[in-house]
């Protein structure tokens, strides 16, 4: 009953947690991957993954990085996408870069891992007209 409750409270915190997301985002907003997290699912993933409940104790870089990158997954999955986080916006287009394949992209995206490639594409455009204007 008790992981219920936790569960709860997570997912509370994190639909309440306002994070505002600039259109088209910049790159001072993909920066910011440790704002999307909630203080509550911070000091859970912390307690969770490296067993260090203080929260002004000092943690490999690593850790912290896995720590932001699984809340990013988190808040991700319960805002069924409505909040994209920078990791699910920054990993789809680095495929995209790199490959050039969007079968690895709708992949990523089935997986819960990134945007799908027409969110991409739309991202995309929207910088372009940006700095055309």
């Amino acid at each position: 009953m008790m992981t219920r409750k936790l569960s709860t409270v997570l997912k509370n915190d994190v639909k309440g947690h306002d994070v505002e997301m600039p259109w088209p985002p910049v790159a001072e907003y993909m920066k910011e991957g440790e704002a999307f997290n909630p203080c509550s699912l911070k000091a859970f993933l912390r307690l969770l993954l490296a067993d260090e409940p203080d929260i002004s104790a000092h943690l490999p870089d690593r850790m912290k990085r896995l720590i932001g990158s699984i809340g990013q997954d988190i808040v991700y999955g319960i805002t069924a996408g409505k909040v994209k986080p920078p990791k699910h916006i920054m990993l789809p287009y680095a495929v995209k870069s790199l490959t050039g394949c969007v079968e690895v992209i709708r992949l990523l995206n089935s997986c819960g891992h990134g945007v799908s490639y027409l969110k991409l594409e739309e991202i995309d455009t929207a910088l372009c007209l940006q700095k055309c204007l």
